[in-house]
């Protein structure tokens, strides 16, 4: 008998909603196994950003519990295997050097073991939301930055997740679109609210609504809510044409500028998935107040 289960990874996963399923498919493959993992990637032609860091996340939790995990990496093409490494999956994973082709429009891999809001900032910034890639305002991207990063600190303080959090990132020159994607493997958005709220059988669609709503959130500072960084954060992306996707326990939020779709999703997952897709659309975007003394949680600008 194998002690070993080998995950074979589709010919492409991109960003699409059908793409998460894909993901969370292939994780429900691995969760519950006590085996050595091997990932298939000789059909595979491409990636997103999305599946490098879920891939690494589940790379972490398999090592965690005690397995092993090994690629296919001889029969990985050359386009596929560039990317893996200039992402940082492979030199992570798998230190090999592997001198091809340039991928300077990837925002790396990376994972946060511990909370650090300096270190997440700093990545943020320097790595995601650069000036050459959308234009925005200091005071906007300074914004953006702590609501995103909010994210990663409430998956700290609530997910217990037991790897962390994990990002990756890219910039699309033709799309003019920048992405990323931070995704924990704790105890998911429904089941934090729930706990928070102590309605254990509040439909996960409601859940998910109360999570965007404005001034929402688990977490109090002296009484006052802190806010979860959602709602300011689908103001901009709606603003900006751009799309946000959340995949947690057993819903998923779906964002654009036109709509807001809160439903339930299969398979379900344990932990949250945050995409995050704007348009670099060469429009520069203020806050409100910086051109009529608005307040800063009013949507954004953009002329």
């Amino acid at each position: 008998m194998s002690n070993e289960i080998v995950i074979s990874i589709p010919w492409s996963i991109g960003d699409a909603p059908s793409d998460f399923t894909k993901l969370c498919q292939i994780w429900e493959q691995v969760q519950g196994h006590d085996l050595d993992v091997m990932l298939d990637f000789s059909q595979t032609n491409f990636l997103r950003p999305n599946a490098i860091a879920f891939f690494g996340g589940m790379v972490r939790l398999v090592q965690a519990r005690g397995g092993r995990v090994k690629t296919t990496g001889s029969q990985i093409s050359e386009r596929l295997r560039s990317y893996l490494w200039y992402s940082e999956f492979l030199p992570t994973f798998l230190p090999q050097q592997y001198p091809t082709i340039q991928w300077p429009t990837v925002v790396p891999f990376r994972e946060h073991r511990e909370l650090d809001p300096l270190v997440i900032r700093k990545y943020l910034t320097e790595k995601w939301l650069k000036q050459e890639w959308i234009d925005a305002s200091p005071r906007l991207r300074q914004v953006i930055i702590e609501h995103v990063s909010e994210i990663y600190t409430n998956a700290f303080e609530h997910a217990q997740s037991p790897i962390g959090v994990l990002s990756c990132g890219q910039y699309y020159p033709k799309l003019k679109q920048l992405a990323l994607c931070v995704v924990d493997f704790g105890q998911g958005v429904a089941t934090n609210v729930r706990r928070f709220l102590k309605n254990d059988t509040m439909e996960v669609t409601d859940v998910l609504k109360w999570a965007f709503s404005e001034s929402m959130s688990t977490k109090m500072d002296q009484g006052i809510s802190r806010g979860m960084g959602l709602h300011l954060l689908k103001n901009f992306v709606q603003m900006n044409k751009g799309t946000l996707q959340i995949y947690s326990n057993d819903g998923r939020v779906l964002i654009d500028e036109k709509k807001e779709v809160y439903e339930d999703f299969s398979p379900a997952f344990r932990g949250t998935i945050v995409q995050i897709n704007l348009q670099c659309d060469g429009r520069y975007y203020v806050l409100p107040s910086e051109v009529d003394e608005e307040d800063d949680n009013d949507l954004f600008s953009g002329g």
